[in-house]
């Protein structure tokens, strides 16, 4: 892999001209954004360098990272880290074992720690820190208040089964169920620790077979508690506050608070004392979630009691980390490793499901697809969805109209009948637009602090003028990428121009996700090799701009100052990038959501008299790359500077020749896939009749 392109993200936390400087260094094992395992880790990351530098200024403390390490050399990172004078490195995941090992006796002056390292406890190793949280407790009391939240059954998914944390974790569960009531509990394990595909498969399994409402998750992430949220059923999560972010229906968690063990470590060799040679527990147990504001009263009650019990099971509890020897007694179903959706339905078209009903077994079955969805991955995915897959596998094709016995493929149409079968669809159009508006108010943000959004292609023009065709298709693809986002979180679509688009919401937290998604979406979409790859450019802004409801679209607009704001920011941000307000945005939001700040320089922007602090929000190993190869002829003056956004504007604006009929005729071929089947045969069908043509092979 040559040198190791590590993402050294720096974090000086502390400031003065005579500090004395000291690195701290952490392995990730996966994503920082995955609001689970590693989320919590680099969230006691950054607490712990903010406790030192309140506390030591005589101090600096540097801080670097690699996310997604474990699936890197490890020894190449691990040599990086040494080469950037890291006198502290952290393993954030007992699989980096085998890895720093090696390296502690040879580099004393660096002090290493290593989570949950247990057969090395009585290491004799001066520079060497094992720390770990005790999560048996917390995992016992889950099952009471599972058990006590369950009418039907309990369903609960391991990243593995022969591992001794796992195992000792599902036993106290299974404990915990077992004492309260007798209700059936469904294991399934992925084979993985990081694996949210099979995770949500292991999810419909439990759901779909056995109706379960209740479903806890051991492993890396906690995509369970939103696919038990969309389906209005219950959810207990490891590793951070699942509550949080997915809301009430997370009945609890069980996290690990890291804060309190960096600052201690980190501490210690800044300070120069010799380092501690075993941490674990040293802060008490991973700690319970609060309960869901949907439980019984008699939970509530009963989690109070937990504060003045003994812990149940002891550090020297052998047997519960031997087997999963509870599988045995009655109702407790151990179903194996699950498996990935499209390795079990692998004929064209058919996707796994789940025959319900069933109490013992899990029963797999292979439906085919319904019209207007596409087989990706195993899953039947409505042609809506931004998937480069999907949209080729629903790609438009030719219209067939039949006259006599001559077959007329439909491909380049009078300009005169184009006229009118363009004036037909916009009236279809029109209508069905304004009932798509209608359907969308519910998110329109009507008061308060309202987030506004403006997207723009850089160099659209050039584009358009190298090949009208690709661009056409590229356009679609990129209006279901950003729609799709928007449905996605519940934001608000106020005015789409060209291929520029103004977004409002009532929080930041769904819009920065939102413009994120996005972003990773048009880098992984295989655009058309004619245009190459389409960047866009984002700017947001926080205010309280007018709201008005507009008569002609049937919806609400965004006008005044602070729309003017959002707009002039997206004007000067760089292809591929987000620009916000700094007013709008707090660092602690933009690393939740797996940015890093890249302050800019206060601007002038366009029409203002005093200048804008603005921040630019990275996304690591996105932004870069979108912009690694920009056009070097992108035409600037292309650009929408802005929507001016008290303007009204209708769905098409008059036609100047023969390349914006193009343009049009894109527009409408795409109107006409978003329609269904049924639909789209009815329209099609309609403008036929009006020319006296007769339609076949719909």
């Amino acid at each position: 892999m040559g040198i190791l392109a590590i993402v050294l993200n720096l974090v000086v936390v502390a400031v003065s001209v005579d500090a004395r400087v000291i690195a701290a260094c952490y392995l990730f094992f996966g994503p920082i954004n995955d609001l689970g395992y590693t989320f919590e880790h680099n969230r006691g990351r950054i607490a712990a360098h903010k406790f030192i530098s309140e506390n030591y200024e005589s101090l600096q403390l540097e801080s670097y990272y690699q996310e997604n390490a474990f699936f890197m050399d490890h020894d190449e990172v691990i040599q990086n880290f040494i080469a950037t004078g890291c006198r502290i490195i952290h393993a954030t995941s007992p699989a980096f074992t085998g890895s720093i090992l090696p390296y502690v006796p040879k580099y004393r002056n660096i002090t290493f720690s290593l989570q949950n390292a247990w057969g090395f406890l009585s290491s004799p190793e001066p520079n060497l820190v094992i720390f770990g949280s005790r999560t048996h407790d917390s995992w016992y009391q889950a099952g009471v208040v599972a058990a006590l939240e369950s009418k039907k059954c309990i369903g609960m998914i391991l990243a593995h089964d022969d591992v001794p944390e796992l195992i000792a974790v599902a036993n106290a569960f299974l404990i915990g169920v077992q004492s309260t009531k007798k209700t059936d509990v469904h294991l399934m394990t992925l084979g993985s620790w990081y694996s949210p595909d099979k995770v949500v498969f292991a999810s419909r399994a439990i759901y779909e077979s056995f109706g379960c409402d209740v479903i806890a998750q051991y492993s890396d992430s906690f995509v369970s508690a939103n696919y038990a949220a969309a389906n209005g059923i219950l959810s207990i999560n490891m590793h951070s506050k699942a509550n949080q972010y997915v809301g009430d229906n997370v009945l609890t968690c069980i996290y690990s608070d890291w804060v309190s063990t960096y600052t201690q470590i980190n501490e210690d060799v800044a300070l120069g004392l010799p380092p501690r040679s075993n941490m674990i527990f040293p802060f008490g147990t991973a700690k319970l979630c609060d309960i869901s504001p949907k439980a019984r009263q008699t939970t509530f009650e009963r989690v109070k009691l937990f504060a003045d019990e003994e812990p149940v099971f002891n550090i020297s509890d052998v047997d519960l980390k031997q087997n999963l020897a509870l599988e045995l007694l009655p109702g407790v179903f151990h179903h194996g490793q699950t498996g990935l959706p499209e390795e079990l339905c692998t004929k064209p078209g058919y996707v796994a499901g789940f025959r319900g009903g069933q109490r013992t077994r899990i029963i797999t079955e292979c439906h085919r697809c319904p019209n207007n969805t596409a087989d990706i991955k195993g899953e039947c995915v409505s042609c809506d969805v931004p998937e480069a897959a999907v949209l080729d596998l629903c790609k438009p094709v030719p219209l067939i109209y039949r006259e006599g016995s001559t077959d007329v493929v439909v491909i380049v149409v009078p300009v005169v009948v184009s006229f009118v079968v363009l004036s037909v669809a916009i009236g279809i159009a029109g209508f069905y637009f304004t009932g798509r508006s209608r359907r969308d108010l519910m998110f329109a943000p009507k008061d308060g602090n309202i987030v506004l959004a403006f997207t723009d292609i850089e160099s659209s023009t050039t584009k358009w003028m190298q090949d009208p065709d690709a661009m056409a298709y590229a356009l679609t693809i990129h209006h279901s990428i950003i729609r799709s986002a928007i449905k996605r979180y519940r934001a608000y679509e106020v005015k789409t121009v060209g291929d520029s688009f103004m977004i409002a919401s009532d929080e930041m937290d769904k819009m920065l996700p939102l413009l994120k998604d996005c972003q990773e979406q048009f880098l992984k979409t295989n655009w058309p090799e004619e245009i190459g790859v389409v960047r866009v450019r984002m700017g947001v802004h926080t205010g309280s701009p007018d709201v008005v409801f507009d008569d002609v679209t049937k919806g609400f607009d965004y006008v005044g100052n602070d729309a003017n704001i959002a707009a002039r920011i997206e004007s000067i941000a760089p292809p591929g990038g987000i620009l916000v307000s700094q007013a709008s945005v707090t660092t602690e939001m933009a690393l939740k959501h797996g940015f890093t700040l890249e302050p800019w320089e206060d601007v002038l922007l366009r029409g203002m008299e005093t200048k804008t602090k603005v921040v630019e929000l990275v996304i690591p190993g996105v932004t870069a790359r979108l912009r690694e190869s920009v056009a070097e002829n992108a035409d600037v003056s292309s650009r929408t500077s802005s929507f001016v956004p008290s303007c009204k504007s209708s769905f098409f604006s008059g036609f100047a020749g023969e390349a914006d009929m193009d343009n049009a005729m894109m527009y409408i071929q795409s109107f006409l896939m978003r329609l269904s089947a049924k639909d789209r045969k009815t329209v099609i069908k309609m403008v036929a009749k009006s020319y006296g043509m007769k339609v076949s092979n719909l």
